[in-house]
C-alpha cells in the first residue's frame, strides 16, 4: 500500500511540476512548491488512514512524508 501511495505521489509530482522550477516565473514556482507540500500532506493523511493500528506502517508513513517534502523544490519559502 505504501509503495502505491509513494508511486502515486511521484507520478502526481511530475504532473504538477514538483521537483522542477521555472526561473522566469518565481510566482509559479512558489505555487508549485506549495502544491508539492500540500500533496505530501494529503498523501501522509491517506497513508496514516491506511495504516491505522499498525505502528510500523505509521512510522513508515512519517518517513515517506519527510522524503516527500525533501523532493519538493526549495525556493526559501517557509513550510
Amino acid at each position: 500500500m505504501r509503495k502505491t501511495l509513494l508511486g502515486g505521489f511521484l507520478a502526481a509530482g511530475l504532473l504538477m511540476g514538483c521537483g522542477g522550477t521555472d526561473a522566469e516565473a518565481p510566482t509559479d514556482a512558489t505555487a508549485q512548491e506549495v502544491s508539492c507540500y500540500d500533496a505530501c500532506r494529503q498523501l501522509y493523511g491517506l497513508c496514516m488512514r491506511a495504516a491505522q493500528g499498525n505502528i510500523e506502517e505509521q512510522q513508515q508513513c512519517a518517513a515517506e512524508y519527510v522524503t516527500c517534502n525533501e523532493l519538493c523544490p526549495s525556493l526559501g519559502v517557509s513550510r
